[in-house]
């Protein structure tokens, strides 16, 4: 926060007890996006424009001990969604890799969270398997592979990562793809 609670301009005379947190949340929203420092206290916490909280975070700031740093808690916040975006993504994942692999999948996924890759990489590989699983064409998954999302240095770990899965090349498929991600990667794991 860069100002001191005394510079920022209280908007409880406009509440009344009634007014439920989201709408207290758009308020706030609307003052920040105004550029306006104000803040209300609600069921004994501060909360302030300059946060530009969303609903969510606000309903976890209820249960934030005051005792806590904010800017700490708020890192610790988003630690856990990333963990919560990760198990979903091994999760999903796992519905198109044999079960040998599945271990390897999950390390591929959290390195690559780790290393600043996120989601990229991994929405590639998805993206690749649910084609393949899919019966699709060497074109759309060159597609997908040449996409703009998709750099040359992460383009090279989306097909190391698939070779390591599924034993193929996603370079180098049949023209028309009539297995599986299972089924591919059973054959060559």
């Amino acid at each position: 926060m860069n100002k001191k609670k005394a510079e920022y301009v209280s908007i409880a005379k406009f509440l009344t007890k009634k007014h439920p947190l989201p709408q207290i949340v758009k308020l706030l929203q609307e003052y920040y996006e105004n550029g306006e420092n104000v803040y209300v206290e609600y069921n004994d916490h501060t909360l302030y424009s300059a946060d530009n909280l969303t609903l969510e975070e606000a309903y976890k700031l209820m249960e934030f001990d005051k005792n806590q740093n904010f800017e700490e808690w708020k890192e610790k916040m988003e630690n856990d969604t990333k963990k919560d975006i990760i198990n979903k993504l091994i999760n999903y994942g796992n519905s198109f890799i044999p079960k040998s692999k599945q271990a390897t999948w999950a390390k591929m996924v959290n390195y690559s969270f780790e290393n600043g890759y996120g989601e990229s990489v991994i929405n590639q590989i998805i993206n690749i398997m649910e084609q393949i699983s899919s019966g699709t064409t060497q074109d759309k998954i060159d597609e997908v592979l040449n996409s703009a999302t998709t750099s040359g240095g992460a383009k090279e770990t989306v097909i190391k990562y698939l070779y390591e899965l599924l034993g193929i090349d996603v370079r180098q498929l049949p023209k028309q793809i009539t297995h599986s991600t299972k089924d591919i990667g059973g054959r060559y794991n």
